[in-house]
């Protein structure tokens, strides 16, 4: 379903699949490998938790593992934009990593 829903294939990496979106670190030519945004009035609202993984069973948050990220900030206009990257502290291999973004209430 997600294969057909964004033109993905498992056996093509990076199939051409013009559908989605790229973020770009700020400067840079170099894909960030994941972008957000947020109001600047909902900041206080939500707590926003990065985490990374190896393998999708063990995950490390930015708060406890802060070597592990590589994260850039941008405001524009009335948004605080986030471009995060796998950072120079992370043990695991480069060949795969998994990012999540976890967001809780305050």
């Amino acid at each position: 379903m997600l294969e057909n829903a964004f033109d993905l294939s498992p056996t093509v990496p990076n199939a051409g699949a013009v559908r989605l979106p790229r973020a770009f670190v700020p400067g840079t030519n170099s894909p960030a490998a994941m972008g957000y945004k947020v109001l600047l009035a909902q900041l206080g609202e939500f707590r926003l938790i990065l985490e990374i993984s190896g393998d999708l069973q063990t995950w490390f948050d930015a708060d406890t593992h802060p070597t592990y990220f590589l994260i850039h900030t941008v405001t524009v206009g009335n948004e605080m934009q986030y471009f995060v990257e796998r950072g120079a502290g992370w043990p695991g291999g480069a060949a795969q990593i998994f990012l999540r973004l976890r967001i809780e209430r305050v």
